[in-house]
C-alpha cells in the first residue's frame, strides 16, 4: 500500500501508512480525486471538497480511528452510518461523546429517529439540542476527535451534504487548534444545557391540552388594605355625578338666601 502513495514534500509525517489500517494521516490522500495533494500543501492541514473527493469515506474512517473523545457541533444531523459509529464507539464504554445540534435541524422526521436511539442519561455522553448563544442557529460543523483531529467547513452531516453540495471539510491536525475548537464546542454545548433545562422548568403553555401553570405577576401583591382602598375609591367614582350636581345647587341655595335677608330688611317706605 505505502509503494502506490504519491510522494510529495505535503507527507506531514515520516510514518508510513500501515496495511489495513482504517484511518491514518499519511495516506489521506486515498479521499482525493486525484490521489494526492498539491506540492506545498500544509503539512497539518488538508481540506477535501463534496462531491469531488470522498468526504463521507474520510468522515467514516476518522471517527472509526476514535480511542479517547469525539466532540461535534452540528447544523445538519442526517448521515446514519456515521451516527452509528458514534453509538458503537460509545458503547466501548472508554469513549466520551459530547454532541451539540441545531434545534431547528433536530426537529426534522429523520433526525428525530436519529436522536430517538440515544440515551442521553447513559455514561459518557451528552447531547444537547439549541440554538446558538445569541438565540439564531447554531450552524457550526465542527468535529473534534481525540483532542488532535479537528474538522471544520461547510460540509452538513447528510448524503447531499457529503455528495451533491458544493462544500468545504478541511480536516487539521494540530492538538493547539483542537483545544481553542474545544473551548467553543463546550461554551456552545453549556449554553445549549442551560436552554433545554429552562425549557423543562418553564411552565406548559397549554396548546396541546396541559394544564397551564399560572405565571408570576411582575407586579407585587396589594394588602388587603390597600384593595379596600382601591374599592372605596371606585365607589367614590360611581357618585361623583351626584356630588358634582349638589355642588351646583349649593349656590342657588345661598343666593336665595340672600334674597330672603334682603327683603326682610328693606325698608318701609
Amino acid at each position: 500500500m505505502s509503494e502506490t502513495l504519491p510522494k510529495t514534500p505535503a507527507t506531514p509525517s515520516a510514518t508510513p501508512p500501515v496495511a489495513g489500517a482504517v484511518f491514518n494521516w499519511a495516506d489521506l490522500a486515498q479521499y482525493k480525486l486525484e490521489k494526492r495533494f498539491l506540492d506545498g500543501d500544509p503539512p497539518d492541514i488538508k481540506t477535501f471538497w463534496a462531491g469531488r473527493d470522498d468526504v463521507h469515506g474520510l468522515l467514516r474512517d476518522l471517527l472509526l480511528s476514535a480511542q479517547h473523545s469525539i466532540v461535534l457541533n452540528m447544523f445538519g444531523y442526517d448521515d446514519e452510518e456515521l451516527d452509528a459509529i458514534i453509538r458503537q464507539k460509545l458503547a466501548q464504554g472508554h469513549i466520551f461523546v459530547q454532541m451539540s445540534l441545531d434545534s431547528t435541524q433536530a426537529t426534522g422526521q429523520h433526525e428525530k429517529e436519529i436522536l430517538g436511539r440515544w440515551n442521553n442519561d447513559g455514561i459518557g455522553n451528552s447531547i444537547a439540542i439549541g440554538t446558538s448563544a445569541r438565540h439564531a442557529i447554531s450552524h457550526l460543523k465542527l468535529l473534534i476527535v481525540d483532542g488532535v483531529y479537528t474538522v471544520t467547513g461547510s460540509t452538513n452531516w447528510s448524503a447531499s451534504g457529503e455528495g451533491l453540495q458544493d462544500n468545504e471539510c478541511t480536516i487539521g491536525n494540530n492538538a493547539v487548534r483542537a483545544a481553542a475548537a474545544r473551548t467553543i464546542l463546550d461554551i456552545n454545548h453549556d449554553f445549549m444545557l442551560k436552554q433545554m433545562a429552562a425549557k423543562r422548568n418553564a411552565p406548559s403553555s397549554g396548546s396541546d391540552g396541559t394544564a397551564q401553570a399560572a405565571v408570576p405577576s411582575s407586579k407585587p401583591a396589594q394588602r388587603p388594605e390597600s384593595r379596600s382602598r382601591a374599592r372605596q375609591g371606585r365607589s367614590e367614582d360611581r357618585s361623583l355625578p351626584a356630588r358634582y350636581a349638589d355642588l351646583q345647587r349649593r349656590p342657588r341655595a345661598r343666593t336665595a338666601s340672600r334674597d330672603a335677608v334682603g327683603v326682610a330688611y328693606q325698608p318701609c317706605g
